[in-house]
């Protein structure tokens, strides 16, 4: 019997460390985390969820993307029992063949799917290790780490103790706009980032967003949110922070004693150097101010020197552009290697500090809790972000603000900070804080109980599904099709098989003898002159089923093919679940995997049909195509699927196999006539119908292919350029030759 297992688990000498007793785990997974990474943030954000969390008896395992330290799960941070890095997957886990042979294909192909499909395998063998605990799995959505892992989910996978949340920070669609990028290097990366961050926040069990700021945006963009949960973040308390560690102070007291003019007011640029910070407009601000302030203020930078991406200024990182900008005109220092909290304790060190929060656009910047904790004057630019943070912890006090993006606002702004220094703030006492913060992690509990609960409700169903099995070709494999059909795990089947023969033809031997084995299957003769698109659409006239799935006789399935699709397509409330495909010879690498954007299926570049479940509803919505030809027809159906926004799950390991000889084989040369049906199939659907996001992803590529051909039409005027150039040293050279041959001449 055929047979692939898809099971994961951590390595012996690994799973005596973990603490099997535990009924509550949380993984948290990112890239940056505060205290192993120099970052705020998004690393700030997870040290204070995985120390609120383990204060509440929670077990935390961090998974950090990204990173090639190895940990192997030992932890010297309090709140953490264990740490592991996505790099370690093969040296930790106990893998399957299937899913080394998938690690290898992403590896090769794709950096999004290949981080992310090791974060799946880290939460498989973590769910498998609790079977009797509740497991929380959180990730950002930047980068799209958590898309396997929560389509994992949504198919069933991970079972009903595992609960995903996907809390939205900052993705690409965003990010690009607030630093004003908008000619893509590389637009293919970008739009599939985009894709992952997009889709594993709306299908997570907990899509979280921390500022309405950032929703607004997303929503602009097409994302679907009405399911999501508003969920502001608890945040450190910067008393707790400037006391703890005595060493980081005697370094902050070292480096004010040694670089900081302390007879002038500190000016503090406070994040990351970039644009999307307000780093330009805030060195503009600075040579609009009056020549008496230049005298009053030493500048300070405190933020990561990055690479800037504006396309006049890429040449330059932030540290090279602060010099040019500002060297010999004003008193300056960059701090580009503290942490979070270092940086915090080197402004709580300093005399009448004014920090200057300049982003033209913000999300929920920790920056904003931060800082409006200081007993400091604030600058800070009057977006949602900001508005959000400071109301938050109700900190109005001696706060500057000036217009986003506006550099004569943010000039007159640092102009009456500087001029009303000092400035006695009122900051939010302690009690206060502690109050808002424990609101903020019962909310976050309540709604991870609601999550848990919900997984574990979900209604028993038992739908019937109709095999429509096509055989026109009388494939080899046939009776051993019918008979892993036979041995299905699932037993609520409704069999057809659909096969070619000419009318006056008496019935090949092949399908008699099917008949005589499984008696209870339909068996149905159809004229040869029926396209496939035709003969789908006879099957569903006599399907029985709620589901439908479209199979070929040269497929072997797995005994659990119909309950995963099922149990993906009833977890998931999806009209469609799809899976990967697998030759049935296991040595070949030859897995077939899908990438599920409609811009990536528009380039249609694959050699069979597509492995799917559909539900009736969706069948009947979009019918299959009569024209004659067409291989990728269950394509078309996916197309449409996509383009209207219809739930899709995807399941992320094979169901079942194909022989060489597969019926649904499309031929590389009919590619063309392929894409373009498919174009036309979708130009049918009614324009309503289509998603807000999928004709901004659309429109998006069609601004990308201009760009695309504006590059090349100036790599075509610099090629020319130099040949031209070229030519004319060639000339020059010649020129050169000829009038020395003539001196030389009358030397003679």
């Amino acid at each position: 019997m055929l047979q692939i297992e898809f099971q994961v688990g951590f390595k012996d000498d690994f799973i005596e460390d973990f603490d099997l007793s535990a009924k509550q785990v949380a993984v948290l997974v990112t890239s940056e985390y505060e205290g192993i990474g120099k970052n705020g943030g998004i690393g700030t954000y997870y040290t204070t969820l995985s120390q609120k969390l383990a204060s509440e008896g929670w077990y935390i395992i961090l998974l950090l993307c990204r990173s090639d330290k190895k940990f192997h799960g030992e932890s010297k941070i309090a709140a953490l029992k264990h740490i592991f890095s996505t790099d370690e997957v093969e040296e930790v886990l106990q893998l399957q063949p299937i899913q080394k042979l998938i690690l290898s294909k992403f590896k090769r192909n794709d950096w999004f799917d290949y981080e992310s499909f090791r974060s799946l395998l880290f939460v498989q063998a973590i769910v498998s290790t609790y079977t009797n605990a509740r497991v929380y799995v959180e990730f950002p959505e930047l980068f799209g780490f958590g898309y396997h892992t929560v389509r994992a989910k949504q198919a069933g996978l991970l079972g009903n103790n595992c609960v995903t949340a996907v809390t939205m920070h900052s993705g690409h669609d965003w990010i690009s706009e607030a630093h004003g990028k908008y000619v893509m290097d590389n637009p293919d990366w970008f739009r599939k980032a985009c894709h992952y961050e997009q889709l594993s926040f709306e299908m997570a069990d907990l899509p979280l967003f921390l500022s309405y700021f950032l929703k607004h945006k997303v929503d602009n963009y097409g994302w679907q949110t009405s399911h999501a949960i508003h969920l502001p973040y608890c945040f450190p308390i910067m008393e707790d922070l400037i006391d703890r560690n005595q060493s980081t102070n005697h370094l902050a007291r070292k480096i004010i004693i040694n670089n900081i003019e302390l007879q002038k007011i500190p000016l503090i640029f406070f994040g990351r150097l970039e644009e999307r910070k307000g780093l330009l407009i805030f060195l503009e601000a600075l040579h609009l101010l009056d020549a008496s302030f230049r005298d009053k203020i030493q500048v300070l930078f405190l933020g990561k020197v990055v690479g800037l991406q504006l396309p006049h200024l890429k040449h330059l990182n932030s540290q090279q552009y602060i010099e040019q900008e500002l060297e010999g005109k004003f008193c300056y220092k960059i701090f580009p290697d503290l942490f979070s909290q270092e940086a915090i304790r080197l402004i709580r060190q300093l005399n009448n500090s004014i920090v200057c929060l300049t982003s033209h656009q913000e999300n929920f910047p920790n920056t904003g809790l931060e800082m409006g904790q200081l007993p400091i004057s604030l600058v800070a630019s009057d977006t949602g972000g900001f508005r959000e943070t400071l109301g938050l912890i109700e900190r109005s006090s001696c706060v500057h603000w000036f217009e986003p993006g506006d550099s004569y606002s943010l000039a007159t702004a640092i102009t009456q900070a500087v001029s009303t220094i000092p400035e006695k703030v009122s900051i939010p006492d302690r009690a206060f804080l502690e109050e808002v913060n424990q609101r903020l992690l019962n909310q976050r509990l309540e709604h991870m109980n609601q999550a848990f609960n919900k997984a574990g409700a979900l209604v028993s169903e038992n739908p019937r599904v109709t095999v429509g099995v096509i055989c026109f070709q009388l494939g080899k494999h046939l009776l051993e099709c019918l008979t892993s059909l036979k041995t299905q795990t699932y037993n609520n089947l409704d069999i057809v098989v659909l096969y070619k023969a000419p009318a006056d033809a008496s019935v090949p031997e092949l399908i008699a003898e099917a008949k005589s084995l499984f008696r209870s299957y339909k068996f149905v003769k159809i004229d040869v002159n029926l396209s496939l698109g035709e003969a789908y659409n006879e099957l569903l006239f006599l399907a029985e089923g709620n589901y439908f799935l479209p199979f070929y006789a040269d497929c072997i399935a797995l005994p659990l093919m119909i309950e995963e699709f099922v149990k993906a397509a009833l977890t998931a409330k999806a009209d469609v679940v799809v899976c990967p495909q697998l030759k049935l010879d296991p040595t070949a690498e030859t897995l077939n995997l899908l990438n599920h954007s409609l811009y990536h299926l528009l380039k249609l570049n694959q050699n069979r049909d597509l492995s799917a479940l559909f539900s009736m509803d969706i069948l009947r919505e979009f019918r299959y195509s009569h024209i004659r030809g067409l291989q990728a027809v269950n394509w078309q159906m996916l197309a449409a699927t996509f383009a209207t926004e219809k739930t899709t799950a995807y399941y992320p390991y094979p169901l079942y196999m194909y022989g060489e000889q597969h019926e649904s084989l499309i031929q590389p040369a009919n590619l063309p006539i392929e894409r373009y049906y498919l174009r036309q199939y979708l130009l049918q659907i009614d324009t309503a119908k289509w998603s807000k996001r999928q004709l901004n992803i659309l429109l998006t590529t069609l601004e990308h292919l201009w760009q695309s051909e504006e590059r090349f039409q100036s790599q075509i005027q610099e090629i020319e350029l130099n040949k031209n150039w070229h030519q004319n040293r060639s000339h020059a050279w010649k020129k050169t030759a000829e009038v020395l041959k003539k001196k030389f001449d009358r030397t003679i």
